[in-house]
């Protein structure tokens, strides 16, 4: 009996890492699918609203991306957010942000 006993344990320690992970990932960003101000590359964005003034370029876990300023902090999640990379490669690329982005580097 005296092996059950660590196992559950370790389990609850495993679940408690998992619940830390998940709090450490809300601190870094103020939701998982929301678009928000504090996430703004203001570089990128800069470039980009020359040509496009209602859009910016905001950074993720998952790297840039570009959306609507109008879905900026709505407390609605953002489809841009949490589309594919493929897609965001190919916002990025059409709206010339890659293409400022590299310049810089």
């Amino acid at each position: 009996m005296a092996g059950k006993a660590p196992a559950a344990a370790t389990k609850k320690t495993k679940k408690t890492s998992e619940e830390a992970g998940a709090k450490k990932q809300q601190a870094k960003f103020p939701s998982i699918f929301g678009s928000h101000a504090s996430m703004v590359n203001k570089d990128l964005t800069a470039e980009l609203q020359k040509q496009h003034a209602d859009l910016s370029v905001l950074d993720d876990e998952n790297g840039p991306y570009v959306t609507e300023n109008v879905k900026l902090d709505t407390h609605m999640s953002d489809p841009n957010r949490y589309t594919s990379e493929k897609y965001r490669k190919e916002q990025l690329t059409k709206f010339g942000v890659l293409v400022a982005a590299a310049k810089k580097e």
